[in-house]
């Protein structure tokens, strides 16, 4: 039976993202495992709770509304919701949030921390809403506000933009354009997760598709294994060859659609993927082609991590572990 407790959010109902945050965390995290296990039909081997269940959220994404306001779109509607608080954003996020007004129309910003400084990439589409939104950015003051530094569409402005991580004892210095996961603290304990499981795995070489920054891999490089990374995003490589040289890692990287896989493409005896929301439609095929020991997938959505792991499953692989981090 699910257990209703006070909310935390002014506007939970308007808004309708957080839709489990009116039940206690232990029936949210319940409701996961139940619905995992269920479309995977595999039990949860482990399950990692979040250290935080509000104020985790290291990046969030809002929109300017013609009154200047920022807020989100009410789930499944294009409905401005304005917002100058948001419980689950992290504290140096919502410090900055109600000093943040006037910018202009259909703008958006992302508002980004590292648990200390706070970078804003602000975007908006080629033409009339460029010069608006450069003119607004340019009347904000850094210092007043708390702001490292500014961005608009992942290029530097003003200040400093990038944010720094340290995870498992790689440093990064990430980019205003690239991705990183918005709970800092439940990274750390996957990072250490995966390192783990695949150091026991003894490769001779790790394959890292969806690589990023790094997140995941360069942690091994330093312990001496070989990798191999495959990234599209320029601005992710461009921090991870930073990281390498900065931290004097040997590994190589591919600049590519990871998406395009190809069996054969690259060697290795071990492989990562940790694919966006909408999965990583045909590549476990092609992982399936040299027939790896093994792989670890890094899924945000139970429902494409279905879809993709049916091929591993009726060629005979096996699950070795399900654990869910929340």
């Amino acid at each position: 039976m699910s257990v209703p407790h006070t909310p935390t959010c002014a506007i939970l109902d308007a808004c309708g993202a957080c839709d489990r945050m009116s039940l206690s965390y232990e029936d949210q995290l319940r409701l996961k495992v139940e619905e995992t296990q269920s479309r995977l039909r595999h039990d949860i081997t482990a399950t990692h709770p979040s250290p935080q269940q509000v104020g985790y959220r290291a990046r969030v994404r809002m929109r300017f509304n013609a009154q200047g306001e920022l807020g989100y779109h009410a789930v499944g509607t294009h409905q401005h919701i304005a917002a100058s608080s948001c419980a689950i954003a992290a504290a140096p996020i919502r410090r900055v949030l109600p000093l943040l007004s006037g910018g202009p129309e259909g703008c958006t910003v992302e508002i980004r921390t590292d648990g200390s400084r706070v970078q804003i990439d602000a975007q908006a589409p080629r033409g009339p809403e460029r010069k608006p939104l450069r003119q607004w950015l340019s009347t904000l003051d850094l210092d007043q506000l708390g702001i490292a530094g500014i961005s608009i569409n992942g290029k530097r402005l003003r200040g400093r933009t990038h944010l720094e991580f340290d995870v498992c004892d790689i440093v990064h210095r990430l980019s205003p354009g690239t991705f990183y996961q918005v709970n800092l603290d439940l990274n750390q304990a996957l990072v250490a997760r995966v390192v783990e499981w695949t150091k026991a795995q003894e490769p001779a070489r790790v394959l890292d598709l969806y690589s990023g920054a790094g997140n995941l891999s360069l942690p091994l490089a330093a312990d001496g294994i070989p990798v191999t990374m495959v990234e599209s995003s320029k601005s992710a490589i461009g921090d991870a060859k930073e990281c390498m040289r900065r931290m004097r890692l040997d590994v190589q990287v591919h600049i590519g659609d990871a998406g395009r896989f190809k069996g054969g493409d690259h060697f290795f005896d071990i492989a990562i993927l940790d694919p966006p929301r909408a999965g990583a439609p045909g590549v476990v095929d092609q992982i399936l082609v040299t027939r790896p020991r093994a792989f670890a997938y890094v899924s945000c959505n139970p429902r494409s991590l279905t879809r993709d792991l049916a091929p591993a499953l009726r060629s005979g692989y096996q699950f070795a572990g399900l654990e869910l981090f929340d």
